[in-house]
C-alpha cells in the first residue's frame, strides 16, 4: 500500500514578536474598484487598509503556546480525545508542524490514539507515520459517487472508498463492485489473491443476519470492477511477454503476502469507525436535545441559538470531540450568546425590511412597464416615475400584501400623479422655447411642445459627448432621456430635470424653413399632417452630391452644415436621385448596435455610397483658371473611381475619409441587391 496521506509542510519556529512591516512606498496603488479586483487583490487591499497611519505596521497576536516546553505541551495534548486535535495543531504553523511531526513526538500521537473516543484507535501499518495515519482517518474528501465534499471517514478503508450521507450514493457505489465467482476463468483466479476487496458486509445488517440463518456462511468477495478489468489487462500483457512474466509474478506475490495483514487491519478499523459513527450519532442527538432545552429555558428559538457564533462553535467542537454539552459549559458563554442572538434578530429584521422594499421596487417596475405599454401619454424615466407621490408611498410600505400593481385605486392615483407631472413638464419645456405661462383655449393651435419646432438638446450630454453632432429630441423623447455617457449604476442614480435641456436652435431654424416651403405655420395643427415625415422630398443643396432624404432624416442631417441649404421637391423628381434603391431605413442603427462578436465577423459588401453615385461632373466657369479646373476634375475622377460596394464598416471609413462625414446616416448609402 502506498502512502495515503502526507504530513503538513515543515518550517522553522517563529520569532517572539511576530510583526510584519509593510513599506508604504512599495504598496501598489489601487487603480480599480474593489468589486472588479481578483480575490488575491481584494485580500491585499484589505490588508493595506488595516495599516496603522503612524508606523505602517500590522501587529499580529503573539502565540504563547509556542513558548511552552515540549513536556508541558505533550501533557496538554495527552488529554485530547482524538488525534484529530493534534493534527489540527500541527497544521497551525511551521513551528508546530516541525515539533509534532518529528519522530521524537510520536508518543504524543500514541497517547491521543489511546485516549480516543469511543475506544483506542488500532495501531497503523508500518508504512504509516503517526501524522499521516491521523490524516488518513480524519481528513475530509470527495464522495466517490456524487463528488461532493464530505467529512465522513472511508466507508471501505482497503478500497479507500469514501461515501457521503446521501441515500442514493451507497447503492450506486455498490453497483460498481464485482463479486468474485467460481465461474470466473481459471487464468484470472490468481488475481483475487492480491486485489484489494471490500472488508465489510456488502448487504445491510438485516440481510447479513438472514444469510447466517439460512446457512450461507461463505463470505463473498467484492472488488472494484475497474480494478478487476485493469488487473486482467495487465495479466494478459504479461503473458504475451514471457521475459516479464517472472517479474510480474514476483511483484504480485509480494502484494498477495501483504494482503491478509491489511485485511485484518482494515477490519479492525471498520469496527472502530462503526463505533465512532454510532457514538457520534448518540452525542449529536444529546447535544440537539440540550440545545432545544436551553432555547426553551431562555425563551429563544433553537434555530437562532444555533446561529449564534459562540454557541455554534461550542456545539460543533463538542460534537466533533464526542462530548456532550453541559449546563456549566453554556453558563460561561451565556451573556455573549444573548448579545449575538439580539444582533442576529436585528439583522434579520433589517433583511426582511430590505427584502420587502426590494419587492415593492420590483412591483413599481411592473407598474411602470404596464403604464408604458397601455398608454400613449408622455412617460417620465423610471427614476422620475419612482418619485411620484403614490409610488413613494408604495415603496415605503414594508408590509407584505397582494400584488399592488393590479389595484384599481393605485392605478387611478397614478394617473392623477402622471397628469400633474406632465403638466409641469409641458410648462417647463414651453418656457425653454420662450412661451412661459402659455395658455390658449383654441383647439386649432398646438401647444408649444407639441409643435414640429419643439426640438431640444441635453446640455449634460453635450459637455461629455465625443461625437461632433449632438442629438436632437422631441418633447416626448426628452422626457424619457437618460444620459448615455453614464454607466448602468450611475444612470440609475441620475436626476432628470427640465433645466438640463436647451432649445436646439439649429434644428428649429431648419424646421421653420421646411414649414415655409409648405406654407403652414408651426402653431397650426395642420402642420403635423402637411409635412410628410418619411417621404423623401428634401434635397440638400449644401452637400457636394445631391442627397435626397425624408423629414426625419433631415432633422439629423441639417446639423452637418452650419446653415443647411435645401429645397423641397416632388416624390417623382426625388426618384431620379434614388435610382440605385430606396433609403434603407434603420440600417445604420441595426449595424451600429450589433454585438461585438457579430461586428468582428466578416461582413458582406452590399452597401454603396450615395455621395459618390450622385456626384455630378463639375461645371467650369470662365473665371476659373486652368489649375483649378484640373484639380476639380481630378477630384471627381478620384471619387468616381471609388464607386464600389462596401461592407458597413468599410462604408463608414469611406465616407469619413472621402467626404469628411464623422457620422453616417441612412440617407448616405443604398443597399445593393444580390
Amino acid at each position: 500500500m502506498s502512502k495515503i496521506a502526507t504530513a503538513v509542510p515543515s518550517g522553522s519556529a517563529p520569532s517572539q514578536t511576530q510583526t510584519v512591516a509593510i513599506s508604504r512606498a512599495t504598496a501598489p496603488a489601487q487603480t480599480a474598484p474593489l468589486g472588479r479586483l481578483s480575490k488575491r487583490a481584494k485580500k491585499r487591499a484589505r490588508r493595506e487598509a488595516a495599516l496603522s497611519p503612524e508606523d505602517g505596521e500590522i501587529a499580529t497576536t503573539e502565540c504563547y503556546l509556542a513558548k511552552m516546553p515540549l513536556e508541558i505541551l505533550a501533557e496538554i495534548l495527552a488529554h485530547t480525545s482524538s488525534p484529530r486535535d493534534v493534527l489540527a495543531l500541527a497544521r497551525c504553523n511551521k513551528y508546530f508542524c516541525n515539533t509534532l511531526c518529528n519522530r521524537s513526538s510520536t508518543f504524543i500521537w500514541r497517547h491521543a490514539r489511546a485516549n480516543c473516543e469511543p475506544g483506542p484507535v488500532p495501531d497503523p501499518l508500518p508504512n504509516f507515520t503517526e501524522p499521516a495515519y491521523a490524516a488518513f482517518l480524519f481528513d475530509a474528501g470527495a464522495c466517490e459517487v456524487c463528488k461532493k465534499r464530505t467529512k465522513s471517514m472511508y466507508w471501505s478503508f482497503l478500497l479507500q472508498a469514501r461515501l457521503c450521507d446521501e441515500a442514493q450514493c451507497k447503492p450506486k457505489w455498490q453497483s460498481s463492485l464485482r463479486k468474485l465467482s467460481s465461474k470466473d476463468p481459471e487464468r484470472y483466479k490468481e488475481i483475487s489473491t492480491w486485489l484489494p476487496r471490500l472488508e465489510r458486509p456488502f448487504h445491510s445488517v438485516q440481510e447479513f443476519m438472514m444469510q447466517q440463518l439460512l446457512g450461507d456462511v461463505t463470505p463473498s468477495v467484492y472488488i472494484r470492477r475497474s480494478d478487476w478489468q485493469a488487473a486482467a489487462d495487465e495479466l494478459n500483457k504479461a503473458m504475451l511477454l514471457p521475459a516479464t512474466m517472472s517479474e510480474y509474478l514476483r511483484e504480485k506475490q509480494l502484494l498477495a503476502d501483504r494482503l491478509p495483514a491489511r485485511i485484518e487491519w482494515t477490519k479492525k478499523l471498520t469496527i472502530w469507525s462503526d463505533m465512532f459513527r454510532a457514538k457520534h450519532r448518540v452525542v449529536k442527538a444529546a447535544n440537539d436535545q440540550m440545545t432545544r432545552q436551553l432555547a426553551k429555558t431562555e425563551g429563544w428559538v433553537p434555530f437562532y441559538l444555533l446561529q449564534s457564533g459562540t454557541y455554534s462553535m461550542l456545539y460543533r467542537s463538542k460534537t466533533t470531540s464526542l462530548e456532550t454539552i453541559e449546563l456549566r459549559d453554556f453558563a460561561v458563554v451565556r451573556s455573549t450568546v444573548s448579545e449575538e442572538i439580539t444582533q442576529n434578530l436585528d439583522r434579520a429584521k433589517r433583511r426582511k425590511k430590505e427584502a420587502a422594499y426590494a419587492t415593492r421596487r420590483e412591483e413599481v417596475d411592473q407598474i411602470y412597464i404596464t403604464a408604458q405599454r397601455g398608454s400613449k401619454e408622455v412617460m417620465p424615466t423610471l427614476r422620475e416615475f419612482r418619485k411620484l407621490p403614490v409610488m413613494r408611498v408604495l415603496q415605503a410600505t414594508a408590509t407584505e400584501s397582494e400584488d399592488i400593481h393590479k389595484s384599481k385605486f393605485v392605478a387611478e392615483l397614478m394617473k392623477d400623479n402622471l397628469r400633474e407631472w406632465q403638466e409641469k413638464a409641458r410648462a417647463g419645456f414651453a418656457a425653454l422655447l420662450g412661451f412661459s405661462e402659455w395658455s390658449n383655449t383654441s383647439k386649432k393651435l398646438l401647444h408649444p411642445v407639441d409643435r414640429l419646432t419643439a426640438r431640444f438638446r441635453c446640455t449634460v450630454c453635450d459637455k461629455r459627448r465625443k461625437k461632433p453632432e449632438a442629438e436632437s429630441y422631441t418633447f416626448e423623447e426628452a422626457c424619457r432621456h437618460e444620459c448615455s455617457h453614464h454607466d448602468t449604476n450611475k444612470r440609475g442614480r441620475q436626476n432628470w430635470s427640465v433645466d438640463q435641456f436647451a432649445p436646439d436652435q439649429q434644428v428649429i431654424d431648419f424646421v421653420h424653413g421646411v414649414l415655409r416651403h409648405y406654407g403652414v405655420s408651426a402653431e397650426d395643427r395642420e402642420s403635423l399632417a402637411a409635412v410628410p415625415e418619411r417621404e423623401p422630398t428634401i434635397l440638400c443643396l449644401s452637400c457636394p452630391s445631391k442627397i435626397v432624404m425624408g423629414f426625419d432624416h433631415a432633422l439629423k442631417h441639417c446639423k452637418r452644415h452650419p446653415e443647411m441649404k435645401f429645397t423641397v421637391i416632388e416624390s417623382a423628381e426625388a426618384q431620379k436621385y434614388l435610382h440605385d434603391g430606396p433609403i434603407p431605413r434603420g440600417a445604420t442603427l441595426l449595424n451600429m448596435c450589433l454585438p461585438i462578436k457579430a461586428r468582428q465577423k466578416p461582413q458582406a459588401a452590399i452597401y454603396g455610397c450615395r455621395h459618390c453615385r450622385n456626384l455630378s461632373q463639375p461645371e467650369h466657369t470662365q473665371g476659373e483658371v486652368a489649375g483649378e479646373q484640373e484639380a476639380s476634375s481630378a477630384r471627381y475622377a478620384r471619387v468616381a473611381a471609388k464607386r464600389k460596394p462596401y461592407s458597413f464598416n468599410g462604408l463608414r471609413s469611406h465616407v469619413k475619409s472621402m467626404h469628411g462625414l464623422e457620422r453616417i446616416g441612412d440617407e448616405d448609402f443604398y443597399e445593393q441587391k444580390p
